[in-house]
């Protein structure tokens, strides 16, 4: 499942930069941003809606660790499609 959602993360960024140059030209602030928003959407949206049915809670560290998870994936799909 998780390289099920990962695809259709990397299919949007692919269909988005196709449509918007601005993120082919600026990549890296592009896949740090995305990041954020797959950290923001599976985390707030995704989870909660799911059949684990509970509010995700973080403390510091476990949210510094997954932002900067986040933020790599976000980068790495961003380097391969430029």
């Amino acid at each position: 499942m998780q390289l099920a959602i990962s695809i259709v993360i990397a299919s949007v960024y692919f269909t988005a930069s196709r449509q918007i140059s601005l993120i082919r030209r600026h990549w890296l602030a592009s896949g740090l941003i995305l990041g954020v928003g797959v950290f923001f959407v599976m985390n707030y949206v995704v989870v909660p809606l799911s059949a684990v049915a509970r509010f995700p809670h973080f403390t510091l560290s476990h949210l510094i660790e997954n932002m900067a998870a986040m933020r790599l994936f976000g980068t790495i799909i961003a380097w391969f499609e430029r």
